[in-house]
C-alpha cells in the first residue's frame, strides 16, 4: 500500500512506484526528495537488521550486482514483484547499502536483454558445430494420462569437443 503524508492519498495492493508516479503528479517537491528519502530508509533498515555491508559501491560491483540480481530472478522463475518488496530491499540494503534497488521494468528489460543474449551465443555455437548426436525419450508418467516425450541435441567441432 502506498501512502501520502502530505494529502492523505492512499492506494491499496500498490507499491512504491505508485507513490513516486502520485509526488511526481502532484508534489514536485517531494517528489524531487522521494530518491534520497527511500534511499535512507533503506540504510536505516540495514541498521536495525544488525547486518551491514562495509564495501563501498563501484560501477564494476553496482554492475556485478545488477547481473546477479538479474539471473536470480530470470533463471528460477521467481515472481518479479519480489524486486519491490520491502524483504528484498532490507536483503539488498544490508549487502551494499549503496546499491539502489532497481525497479521490476528495469529488472524484466535487463531479463530479455539476457535471454536475448544467450539466444544469439546459442546460435552462433550452433552455427560452428560440424556434427551432432540426438537422443530422444518417450515416457508416462505412473498413474497419470500424460505422456511426454523429450529430446537432447549435443553439438561438436571439429574436433569433437561438445559445444552445447
Amino acid at each position: 500500500m502506498s501512502f501520502c503524508n502530505k494529502c492523505n492519498y492512499s492506494n491499496r495492493g500498490r507499491n512504491t512506484t505508485t507513490l513516486q508516479n502520485h509526488l511526481r503528479r502532484t508534489h514536485e517537491v517531494e517528489y524531487t526528495n522521494f530518491p534520497t528519502a527511500i534511499r535512507q530508509g533503506r540504510e536505516e533498515e540495514a541498521d536495525d537488521s544488525g547486518y551491514m555491508a562495509t564495501r563501498t559501491l563501484t560501477a564494476g560491483l553496482e554492475n556485478k550486482i545488477n547481473d546477479l540480481v538479474v539471473r536470480f530472478f530470470a533463471l528460477p522463475n521467481i515472481s518479479l514483484n519480489a524486486v519491490e518488496s520491502a524483504e528484498f530491499k532490507r536483503l539488498m540494503a544490508a549487502a551494499s547499502p549503496d546499491y539502489n534497488v532497481k525497479s521490476r521494468r528495469t529488472v524484466t528489460s535487463r531479463i530479455i536483454h539476457l535471454a536475448t543474449t544467450a539466444h544469439h551465443d546459442l546460435k552462433a555455437r550452433l552455427q560452428a558445430a560440424k556434427s551432432f548426436s540426438v537422443g530422444i525419450d518417450i515416457w508416462t508418467a505412473p498413474g497419470m494420462s500424460k505422456s511426454y516425450i523429450a529430446m537432447t541435441a549435443h553439438f561438436y567441432d571439429e574436433q569433437y569437443e561438445r559445444l552445447c
